[in-house]
């Protein structure tokens, strides 16, 4: 797999002052213009999952490069497992999505996706069923529960 040479670590603040931190990894490109206008991945991984852990987190954003797309992949609070050690709550993650969107959108991107595997899918349906987002298109979700407590 070909490792991209446009990769930024981004960190920036929720609402709440947490601190996420993230992997931007955009296409190959003069113009800047001609990146914003490409489809942008926001993934956000599972429990026990961060951005650098072996497979899906580390692997995705690459191949999704490859086949055109921009991508940022994004520890959200349960990172590490943030809420097997009194870290994260689930519901907080609402807010890290909010500070990934708006990063985005002041950053350019109108195409945004938001692609959540596993308990990421159920972090970013939970998102998208309490929040809307001009420049957020849509939701890829892999591996989501049928369903969840309210």
């Amino acid at each position: 797999m070909k490792i991209h040479g446009r990769q930024e670590l981004i960190r920036f603040r929720t609402r709440d002052r947490f601190l996420i931190n993230s992997l931007l990894i955009t296409a190959e490109s003069h113009r800047k213009e001609e990146i914003l206008d490409i489809p942008i991945l926001l993934q956000i991984h599972g429990q026990l999952g961060h951005f650098l852990a072996r497979g899906t987190p580390r692997l995705l954003p690459h191949a999704l490069v490859e086949r055109g797309f921009n991508t940022m992949s994004m520890n959200t609070r349960l990172a590490y497992a943030g809420q097997i050690t009194g870290q994260g709550i689930f519901d907080d993650t609402i807010k890290d999505i909010d500070a990934a969107v708006e990063f985005l959108t002041r950053e350019g991107f109108k195409n945004i996706f938001i692609l959540g595997y596993s308990l990421g899918a159920c972090m970013a349906a939970y998102w998208a069923s309490n929040r809307e987002h001009a420049n957020v298109k849509g939701l890829i979700l892999e591996g989501l529960l049928y369903s969840s407590p309210d």
